[in-house]
C-alpha cells in the first residue's frame, strides 16, 4: 500500500495538473451581423460556428521553416451573446515558447453552398455529411451575407497572454471574412493586425510542425 505522504504527494500533483488545465480561457467575440459588416455579416452565425479553438504554442524555426509545437491548449465551450467562450485543456512541453498562433475550427449548422473537404477531416467534429452531399449542393447559390467574422481574441492563463483585435472585416478583406467550412490558423500581418489563413490539418499533440 502506498504510505499517507505519496498519496498526498499524487493528490496534490493532480490537483495541480487539473488547476492548470482549468487555468486557461479563450473568448472570442464575434462582429455584429448587424454592425459595419452587415453586407457580408447579416446570416452568417445562422450558417457557420466555431466549433473549438486550439491555442498553439511554438518553438523557433527549423532548417525547414517550421514550427514546432511545444504547448497544445484545446479550447472548448459555448456561444453566448455573441461571444465564444472557451476553457482549454493544455499540454505542454518544458522547450522554450518562441511565438504562439490561434487556431479556429469552423463547420456548417444549416445548407449552404459549401466547399469540398481539403483539410484533415474528423467526422465526430464537424459533422458536414449531409451539408457536403452533391444530391444537397446541386441547387445551392452563393450568398454573400453568410460569413462569419471575428473582432476579438482574448487568451487569459499562459505566460503571455493573447489580445488579438481584428479592428475591422475591410482591413484584409477578404481574409478576415470566413465563408465555409475548414480549418483556420491566425497570421500576423504587421503591427496588431491579424488575418485568418487556411490549415489543412489539426494540430492535436506535442511535436507536429506548422
Amino acid at each position: 500500500m502506498f504510505s499517507n505522504h505519496v498519496l498526498l504527494a499524487l493528490g496534490l500533483i493532480i490537483s495541480a495538473a487539473q488547476f492548470l488545465n482549468a487555468a486557461v480561457t479563450m473568448e472570442i467575440k464575434m462582429f455584429d451581423p448587424n454592425g459595419q459588416c452587415k453586407k457580408y455579416l447579416e446570416n452568417g452565425q445562422k450558417y457557420l460556428e466555431i466549433t473549438h479553438a486550439r491555442v498553439l504554442e511554438l518553438g523557433p524555426k527549423n532548417g525547414n521553416n517550421l514550427r514546432q509545437i511545444v504547448g497544445n491548449h484545446l479550447c472548448q465551450g459555448k456561444f453566448e451573446t455573441g461571444t465564444y467562450k472557451f476553457k482549454c485543456q493544455s499540454t505542454k512541453s518544458s522547450q522554450p515558447v518562441d511565438s504562439t498562433v490561434t487556431m479556429i475550427s469552423v463547420r456548417a449548422i444549416k445548407q449552404m453552398l459549401s466547399g469540398q473537404v481539403d483539410y484533415r477531416y474528423k467526422a465526430d467534429t464537424m459533422q458536414m455529411g449531409r451539408f457536403i452531399s452533391l444530391d444537397n449542393l446541386k441547387d445551392q447559390k452563393f450568398d454573400p451575407s453568410q460569413h462569419i467574422a471575428i473582432e476579438k481574441i482574448i487568451v487569459n492563463g499562459l505566460s503571455k497572454n493573447i489580445n488579438q483585435d481584428f479592428q475591422t472585416c475591410f482591413k484584409s478583406w477578404p481574409k478576415e471574412l470566413i465563408a465555409d467550412h475548414g480549418i483556420y490558423v491566425s497570421e500576423p500581418l504587421g503591427g496588431q493586425l491579424t488575418q485568418w489563413a487556411r490549415m489543412y490539418f489539426e494540430p492535436d499533440q506535442l511535436g507536429e510542425a506548422i
